[in-house]
């Protein structure tokens, strides 16, 4: 198969309509290259783009599809915004969710790398200085990366976001 960076004309329209939000499906195995090549040259024009799914497993054989999802892009928190990640169940609305987001990069700054419409991936700039805090902060946002994914467990969290300085928030 040959890979070509060509947008879909979906994506193209995109530029005249800054409120819009686009959603297209590719194969999983194939989403991790294309949006290594395509990222950068979609954010050189402006645009956010990443996964949509929180599917991140691509095997040889997966047949499987996942969203990919592009968004003008403001700043990182304004395509949250568009995007309209939130948690019903969980008593966050996408402004809760934002002002949130905005508060833990004012403190410990980090890239936005994924959003969906309830998960958010960042990726810190530089180590945090005070993990106890970031971990204390973050659970106030996201209590289901704690509860859930570290089954409560604050030192293999605060081992995790040392060794990789990632966080996936996500909320029902």
């Amino acid at each position: 198969m040959r890979w070509s960076l060509r947008a879909p004309s979906a994506w193209r329209i995109a530029a005249h309509c800054p409120w819009s939000r686009y959603v297209v499906r590719v194969r999983t195995r194939w989403a991790n290259r294309y949006l290594g090549a395509a990222v950068p040259k979609f954010a050189a024009q402006g645009f956010f783009m990443s996964r949509f799914d929180r599917n991140f497993r691509a095997m040889r054989r997966d047949t499987s599809t996942v969203q990919l999802v592009l968004v003008p892009a403001l700043d990182p928190f304004a395509v949250v915004s568009r995007i309209g990640t939130q948690g019903q169940r969980d008593g966050k609305a996408t402004e809760d969710i934002v002002s949130g987001l905005r508060a833990l990069n004012a403190a410990y700054p980090f890239e936005l790398r994924n959003a969906g419409e309830d998960w958010v991936r960042g990726a810190f700039t530089s180590p945090p200085s005070d993990l106890g805090a970031v971990i204390q902060r973050l659970d106030a946002l996201c209590p289901r990366l704690l509860a859930d994914d570290f089954r409560g467990d604050r030192a293999r969290l605060e081992l995790e976001l040392d060794r990789a300085g990632v966080f996936i928030c996500h909320w029902n």
